[in-house]
């Protein structure tokens, strides 16, 4: 594959964040997994060095400043794989104000300049989702 392809079309997305129940107490308690998916969207194979991007997990109650309850570095990412990030918590269906999370991937501020054009991301605008932790009721709590 061309050079100039793969500098125009690598492209990891912030594509999901799923929510899990790991156990219940009962129908209003349990403990729910939080997992944040950053995937490879282009056409190119995302390669880049150590320590040079990372995907991030934010808890953001109403409020407080966002929390950051998960992270992991990677390294390489081939089209269509995907890198992910998760955490579980206690829950209570009955929380008034349920938590938001947002995942996101982030980089080395230097990444574009460091000589390397397969990591170099074609588009910044899907770098980063926010799910309503309100979903998180709506699951299936009767075990």
């Amino acid at each position: 594959m061309p050079a100039t392809l793969l500098k125009k079309d690598i492209d990891l997305s912030a594509a999901e964040i799923k929510f899990s129940i790991v156990s219940v107490k009962d129908r209003f308690n349990g403990t729910v997994k939080i997992e944040g998916v950053v995937k490879n969207v282009g056409r190119g194979n995302y390669t880049s060095g150590a320590n040079q991007q990372t995907v991030l997990l934010y808890e953001e109650v109403p409020g407080l400043s966002p929390k950051l309850v998960a992270s992991r570095n990677f390294q390489n990412v081939p089209v269509n794989g995907s890198v992910s990030v998760s955490f579980t918590r206690n829950w209570r269906t009955s929380d008034e104000f349920p938590p938001n999370y947002t995942v996101m991937v982030v980089y080395d501020p230097d990444i574009y300049i460091d000589g390397n054009d397969n990591n170099n991301d074609a588009n910044s605008a899907n770098n980063r989702i926010t799910k309503p932790g309100s979903a998180i009721n709506s699951l299936n709590w009767k075990r």
